[in-house]
């Protein structure tokens, strides 16, 4: 089979129709208008890196990256992990407003029982 090559887009393909197709993209008429360009490194160096922030994984492209944060087991604990943290500081508050009450509770039934002697 004929291979269909655009060098200056690094866009090639097998079907004819894909090729006219990709010459009437912007990608493409962009390109042709600009001025020649040196040739694509492939050193791996080169390529931009993204790196998942949770478990620092890299990627090469955003998409894969997007695909892979939606299954990460690291991002996964971690909002678990925060979850959690936000439920136990929830229980916290709770545990120290009723510590608040039981501790006004104690002064007033103090208070009460010194009224009561003294009124004996």
């Amino acid at each position: 089979m004929k291979q269909y090559v655009c060098q200056r887009c690094s866009y090639y393909t097998l079907n004819l129709y894909d090729y006219n197709k990709h010459l009437k993209t912007k990608k493409h008429i962009n390109k042709i208008e600009e001025k020649p360009t040196l040739p694509l490194q492939t050193n791996t160096d080169s390529l931009q890196k993204r790196e998942c922030i949770y478990c620092k994984k890299f990627y090469s492209t955003r998409q894969s990256l997007w695909s892979h944060l939606k299954i990460c087991k690291e991002k996964n604990n971690k909002d678990n992990n925060d979850r959690l943290i936000m439920e136990i500081k929830s229980q916290f508050n709770d545990i120290e407003s009723k510590k608040e009450l039981l501790t006004s509770l104690f002064t007033k039934n103090d208070i009460l029982e010194l009224l009561h002697n003294s009124s004996l």
